[in-house]
């Protein structure tokens, strides 16, 4: 009985595609495999370096020497950091071993440390840096009115802020005058100003004069009309026209 082309190339292909999963398969496992060999390398030498560093420390702390081993380790360390793993962790274990033979330090042969001297503190006249002029007054008084921004009124508020913003773009800039000016600009217009005061003129008392009565008559002299008194100069009576004697 023979087998139908197509079939033969479907097994064919079925065939290859099988091969090449397992080969696959293999490979990602030796793969996985190499990257867990090299955490467990990287994990070994850190405990290690890790170790062997705390065993030094706490060995130097009491009074051995540990200088050799020290040396070890700063390699122990950078070969780490190279992720040369085994060769730090070959460097760790030779420096435990020259923990175990470490001795006592000679504290009686030890130089004796020099007293460290006393740096002065004084600045140099020639190093003291001078300020520029209105530096420090503009700094002050942009931080003052920015603290007095919230309690402003709304319409005093905006303007204010943009005052303010342009106070500190001249501190910026080293333009201090400048930031000077906008911070005083902002401060009047966020200080309530007080509502001006009514004019009062000064209270003027006019005192009229009293009308000026005519002086009294003398008794000789009067109208023989109707009897009515006249003045040494009238001509005629006041009252009723009549011409007086002279």
């Amino acid at each position: 009985m023979e087998i139908p082309l197509e079939t033969l190339i479907l097994l064919v292909v079925v065939a290859i595609a099988a091969v090449v999963a397992l080969l696959e398969l293999r490979f990602l496992k030796g793969r996985k495999q190499v990257k867990m060999d090299a955490a467990i390398e990287r994990d070994d030498a850190y405990n290690a370096v890790s170790t062997t560093k705390a065993v030094a420390d706490s060995l130097r702390q009491n009074g051995r020497d540990t200088t050799e081993a020290d040396i070890l380790i700063y390699q122990a360390e950078n070969a780490y950091d190279r992720r040369e793993f085994l060769n730090a962790i070959e460097l760790a274990g030779r420096a435990r071993n020259a923990l175990l033979t470490c001795k006592q330090k000679d504290l009686i042969s030890m130089p004796e440390p020099s007293p460290a001297k006393e740096e002065s503190q004084e600045v140099p006249s020639n190093q003291v840096r001078k300020l520029p002029a209105n530096c420090l007054e503009s700094k002050f008084m942009i931080d003052t009115v920015r603290g007095m921004v919230p309690d402003a009124c709304d319409e005093a508020r905006a303007e204010a802020t943009a005052c303010i913003d342009r106070a500190q773009a001249c501190y910026d800039s080293e333009d201090y005058n400048g930031a000077l000016r906008e911070a005083m600009r902002a401060k009047r217009l966020l200080t309530p100003s007080a509502p001006a005061a009514e004019k009062s003129y000064p209270s003027t008392v006019i005192k009229l004069a009293p009308p000026k009565t005519p002086p009294a008559a003398p008794a000789d002299r009067y109208c023989p009309s109707c009897g009515v008194d006249a003045l040494p100069d009238d001509v005629f009576c006041r009252k009723c026209g009549t011409r007086l004697r002279d």
